[in-house]
């Protein structure tokens, strides 16, 4: 059975800590990411204390082992070090990140050109 994204995440929301629905998520929004994971939204990473998630992207990027924090990214939003993008596995460590990019949006849904709501109405 292939890894799903939760359906259910920790996120502070307007200084209110709760359980949000992953595709509730919004921009701004920050959540708990931790090991097994599999990151819900694009993120950006602001606070990874002493134990640094590795997040490994390889079924993003197409390369066994890369991991997001070893990429330079040169500029480049997209290989960023501080970055983790919906679908890529926290192998370990926890933190938190800031949503930036959700849905149809992402990262994945770009690279994959699905388009999550073609056929329901808009849930932002």
């Amino acid at each position: 059975e292939f890894p799903t994204i939760d359906s259910m995440v920790p996120a502070i929301r307007n200084g209110t800590s709760n359980m949000v629905e992953s595709k509730f998520l919004v921009r701004g929004d920050v959540i708990q990411i931790q090991e097994s994971m599999i990151i819900p939204a694009d993120i950006r990473l602001v606070n990874v204390g002493s134990i640094k998630p590795v997040i490994n992207g390889c079924s993003l990027f197409g390369k066994e082992g890369v991991h997001i924090g070893e990429i330079n990214g040169n500029g480049n939003y997209y290989r960023s070090p501080n970055m983790a993008f919906q679908g890529s596995t926290v192998e370990s460590g926890k933190g938190l990140g800031i949503v930036l990019k959700t849905g149809k949006d992402t990262f994945l849904a770009k690279l994959t050109k699905i388009d999550y709501f073609e056929n329901e109405s808009d849930t932002k």
